[in-house]
């Protein structure tokens, strides 16, 4: 057996219940396509496939790509609907994985040390997936789906391209071995640049105005924006949406910081 290594941040989900949970929440309808990540010794493969999902997997471990091609003999080969990749995901394209197809969904139980990364890296591909299910640390789920009255950079950065939604917490007693924290299963829907689109800005542009605003929260958004937006026309702004000149950067919403970003300088 083929055990869990810790630099690649391995917890297999082993709960079928779960699993199918995962499953429900995405979706999945025979002839979807599916990016899954890290998936490990492949038990939410086999649910994708028996979903009979068209899945591409892209896994770090040579040793779990091994296990994987052993597990799925038949669903590997050249007219199989799992195909295998070894590599870093972080460092592909995976949109132009899925040129051949209208829409593809990413499903995966991410390592929880590199979510962020992992979310920001999916958001940026030119062909976007229509939804993400993702087991998440519990904490990083709340933040993002839960967190109704103080934003953050990850929960605004999120929805700016989709609904995130807080689908179920899982115990830590789930995997093997068990992780130090709880997970949720984390769902994301709609996903479209929409946002930039429709406010005609750029993503670089947003994402600079928010990091900056958000950068110290100590700090009232006017102190934290005044070398990147033009003051007149931000606190004009606050004053017509009813916020105080002295807002915190928390408090507002994804609205705001697409309208914001329109008097970056």
């Amino acid at each position: 057996m083929v055990f869990a290594k810790k630099q690649f941040g391995q917890n297999f989900l082993h709960n079928e219940t779960i699993l199918k949970t995962i499953i429900q929440a995405g979706d999945v309808q025979p002839g979807d396509a599916v990016l899954e990540i890290g998936p490990g010794r492949g038990a939410l493969t086999k649910h994708l496939l028996t979903a009979r999902a068209t899945v591409i997997a892209i896994e770090k471990d040579q040793e779990m790509v091994d296990v994987l091609l052993e597990t799925f003999p038949e669903e590997t080969g050249k007219k199989g609907t799992l195909g295998l990749s070894q590599g870093d995901v972080l460092k592909m394209n995976v949109g132009s994985l899925f040129e051949k197809v209208d829409s593809y969904k990413v499903i995966a139980n991410i390592p929880y040390y590199i979510t962020g990364a992992i979310l920001e890296h999916i958001f940026s591909q030119e062909k976007l997936p229509s939804v993400a299910v993702l087991m998440v640390q519990k904490e990083v789920a709340e933040r993002i789906a839960r967190n109704e009255k103080k934003e953050s950079i990850l929960s605004i950065s999120v929805k700016a391209y989709g609904k995130p939604e807080y689908i179920k917490t899982v115990g830590r007693g789930n995997f093997a071995p068990a992780p130090g924290v709880d997970s949720a299963i984390l769902r994301v829907s709609n996903i479209s640049k929409e946002l930039f689109i429709n406010n005609r800005i750029s993503e670089k542009d947003f994402f600079s105005v928010l990091k900056q605003g958000m950068g110290q929260k100590r700090k009232t958004l006017v102190n934290n924006l005044k070398s990147l937006v033009d003051q007149e026309k931000l606190i004009a702004y606050l004053v017509s949406r009813g916020y105080s000149e002295k807002v915190r950067p928390e408090d507002l919403v994804l609205e705001d910081w697409g309208a914001i970003t329109k008097f970056k300088k």
